[in-house]
């Protein structure tokens, strides 16, 4: 077995691990925002920033440091579908360091001060922005699975055609200003 195999190997059984864990957090946050219990939907928030920490943040950096890795080796720095892949991998870090990961922080100091209502509205948004975030992954693996060229211009037209009603609908619920309430600190 040579170098690239085992890169392979590894990079694939990381993406299974963060792209299995964030969408079965995304559904569990679904769940419990279905489940008209405010509390539940709280929990969960709290649960998912545990899961983020050690299920989420390891195997996406182990993916990326594998799938680097892969491309070295196999010089692939501007096949389309590598780069589609790092584009989807740089949205997704980059709505998890600005948007998802200081709004769960938010939410969660919201309900620590008593202002469960302000949590919940918020918790709610973030469900959504975590939603497009696995639209991306899944979007991401089947780039990864398919690895188009220019020539699979239906393939490409396919996961645009999904990543822009993702964009249209997800995305200015996800990112709309929660109330001007829920973003102040609290002051006792």
């Amino acid at each position: 077995m040579d170098l690239f195999s085992v890169l392979k190997t590894l990079h694939v059984l990381s993406a299974t691990a963060w792209v299995g864990g964030g969408l079965l957090g995304t559904a569990l946050g679904m769940m419990a925002a279905r489940s008209r219990s405010d509390e539940q939907l709280l929990d969960t928030i709290a649960q998912l920033k545990w899961c983020a920490q050690r299920i989420f943040v390891p195997p996406s950096l182990a993916t990326l440091a594998f799938g680097l890795g892969m491309t070295w080796l196999g010089d692939h720095w501007l096949d389309l579908w590598v780069l589609i892949g790092l584009c989807g991998i740089a949205a997704v870090i980059v709505l998890g360091a600005t948007v998802l990961g200081p709004r769960i922080e938010r939410i969660l100091a919201l309900r620590a001060a008593g202002r469960s209502a302000d949590a919940v509205r918020l918790a709610r948004q973030v469900l959504l922005a975590a939603s497009f975030d696995g639209t991306i992954l899944v979007l991401v693996v089947i780039d990864m699975v398919l690895k188009p060229t220019l020539d699979d211009w239906p393939i490409l037209a396919g996961l645009g055609a999904i990543a822009l009603v993702a964009v249209l609908v997800l995305v200015p619920r996800a990112l709309a200003a929660p109330s001007p309430h829920a973003l102040e600190e609290h002051r006792p």
